[in-house]
């Protein structure tokens, strides 16, 4: 019997089309990033677990329930990354990055490993570009890592359908304080919450600020807010980025029940959100956290960093079709076909010295035998730019066809000058 194999429950294919889109994206995003002088760094998709157990905080979802861990045949218990930032401080620290009286900027790109619900956004298997910034304790980096985001939703002309939430969530004392009267509200309301809101309330009471859970965001519409436990040195803070932000006119909203999923995390947090996803609508978040390196290694590093979901970004920018990252692009520059089988080395010659001569052009031969029509509408379908034609009269005049299925136009050109030709249209250097 014949097995059909499917992929993974949660995980997702990026068929080519979709990576073409995923590409220019991630092109336009790391263009902005290297203006501001980040540099990227690639860290290991596997960790010890305790790396994450100790750090992430005990009672989230993501070491409570959605972390993929096993142990090897060492015996060493492992864990597939569920988020980039406790991997690159990791990486920061024992690689020795810091250097005194200059900060490091670094991002990276790749796939993160959580067993949540599948549904529309939400994978096991997803993507994240994270920046991470290390060595600067002012708000002034708070101001530059949103301007780079509110450039990218620029690029990607996306800007008007996406909303900037900013919180301060103050320091650990602080967050003890306002725990402490968090949980005795919320004890008010317990006979009314699920199991699991039940158990949060015990182990990480500030994850359900960030329920979906309508009755729960009932409840919060009345319960303490974060920001009114701040000490001075945290409202000065937060007053001072919302006044660069006005300054910079970048729009925003203050967002009292934000604090992000980790528990790692003070100070300033931020979430971009899309109203226009139909379930994860934050394609971008992010926050200080100035206390990780503590944790990891006793020392004190300055930091703050962000991440944007690279696959409800894709979402985000197919369901708004706003941007020309979805029309006028070419799979194949330039596509040769020969009408009869004595011209196939021809074919691979003129492929040969094209590729030469223009190192980035996406050129294909066509191998198949088929009329030359047949060749077109091929042609056509693959959305191929420039077809080169080598036909018997083109081949006696040293001379090739060349159809632009763009400008939908054709000319002949003499082989000696298809270089030039190639140039002029495709603008290669």
């Amino acid at each position: 019997m014949n097995k059909f194999f499917r992929s993974i429950r949660g995980v997702h294919d990026y068929i080519p089309n979709e990576v073409i889109i995923l590409k220019k994206i991630e092109k336009i995003l790391i263009k902005v990033i290297e203006q501001h002088c980040f540099q990227e760094i690639r860290i290991p998709i596997l960790e010890f677990s305790s790396l994450f157990t100790s750090t992430i905080g005990q009672g989230t979802d993501i070491v409570e329930k959605e972390m993929y861990s096993f142990i090897d045949k060492s015996k060493n218990f492992l864990t597939l990354r569920p988020e980039g930032t406790v991997g690159c401080v990791r990486s920061v620290i024992q690689n020795k990055l810091i250097k005194k009286y200059l900060d490091t900027r670094l991002w990276y790109l790749g796939p993160m490993f959580r067993y949540e619900r599948p549904q529309k956004g939400r994978y096991r298997q997803f993507y994240q570009l994270g920046l991470e910034v290390f060595g600067l304790s002012r708000e002034d980096i708070e101001l530059e890592l949103l301007m780079i985001t509110y450039k990218w939703w620029k690029k990607l002309g996306i800007i008007d359908f996406v909303q900037l939430e900013i919180n301060s969530i103050g320091s650990v004392k602080n967050r003890i304080q306002y725990q402490k009267k968090l949980v005795n509200f919320l004890k008010k309301y317990e006979k009314y919450l699920d199991p699991n809101s039940k158990k949060k309330l015990d182990l990480n009471p500030l994850g359900l600020l960030d329920s979906k859970n309508y009755f729960i965001k009932k409840i919060l519409i009345r319960a303490p807010k974060i920001i009114d436990f701040l000490d001075s040195k945290y409202i000065l803070q937060f007053k001072k980025l919302c006044r660069l932000l006005k300054i910079f006119n970048i729009p925003f909203i203050i967002n009292k029940n934000l604090v992000r999923g980790l528990s790692y995390y003070n100070g300033i947090v931020f979430e971009w959100k899309n109203n226009t996803l139909d379930t994860q609508n934050t394609i971008c978040a992010g926050g200080r956290y100035d206390y990780l390196s503590k944790k990891l290694n006793n020392c004190d590093i300055p930091s703050i960093g962000l991440a944007v979901g690279m696959d409800r970004l894709l979402l985000t920018v197919k369901l708004l079709n706003k941007s020309k990252l979805l029309n006028n692009f070419t799979l194949i520059d330039v596509k040769i076909v020969f009408l009869e089988e004595i011209f196939k080395l021809e074919a691979i010659k003129l492929s040969n010295n094209i590729r030469i001569m223009f190192p980035n052009i996406k050129l294909k031969v066509d191998f198949f035998s088929s009329n030359l029509s047949k060749k077109i509408k091929m042609a056509l379908s693959s959305q191929v730019h420039i077809m080169i034609i080598i036909g018997r009269r083109e081949f006696e005049k040293k001379c090739v066809m060349v159809k632009n299925l763009i400008t939908v136009s054709q000319k002949i050109i003499p082989i000696k000058k298809i270089n030039i030709f190639l140039k002029n249209v495709l603008n290669f250097k």
